[in-house]
């Protein structure tokens, strides 16, 4: 231990919670030489936006329905449950900007993965798991929208199609 302090290790700030600002405060703080313990309630760090596994996910949500968490099992036709990384809350951040110079300048991002988003999905609780349209031609395929919803997403989404052709890709 630590002479003069019966082997307790004291900290100059404790934060709690382990989400973007949470970490982002630690790491403040830490670049400022101060000793900080950072704790989560949860089993998980990011709090209100983690990003989990498929085994996290499923967890978490018998939890909150008063199940218990032990007896989830994870279906084998859905791969390894590592494989699978689901936003708690669906997050973009763009590749320049202030926000992304703290990120960086705190090493918060030594604890983020940045990536290039393949898709992104929704889930409705009578739909089930649907993908959010990304072209016109998802647009009109999409069970998300009604037919009019489903033609001014076609119209805002087809502009960038026609530019991208012009361009070659």
């Amino acid at each position: 231990g630590i002479p003069g302090n019966h082997g307790h290790r004291t900290n100059d700030a404790i934060v709690l919670g382990t989400g973007l600002k949470e970490c982002m405060l630690a790491g403040l703080l830490c670049l400022h030489g101060y000793s900080v313990l950072q704790m989560d309630r949860n089993d998980y760090y990011g709090g209100d936006t983690a990003s989990l596994t498929l085994k996290q996910l499923l967890q978490h949500a018998a939890t909150r329905a008063g199940e218990d968490p032990a007896a989830v099992t994870i279906p084998s036709e859905l791969g390894n449950p590592r494989d699978w990384s689901i936003d708690v809350i669906p997050k973009f951040i763009l590749s320049n900007g202030a926000l992304v110079k703290m990120l960086v300048r705190t090493n918060v991002t030594h604890y983020l993965d940045f990536k290039v988003v393949d898709g992104s999905y929704v889930f409705d609780a009578v739909k089930g798991v649907q993908k959010v349209p990304a072209t016109a031609k998802d647009a009109i395929a999409s069970k998300l929208m009604n037919l009019m919803e489903k033609r001014r997403m076609k119209n805002l989404l087809e502009p960038r199609r026609r530019a991208r052709v012009r361009q070659g890709h």
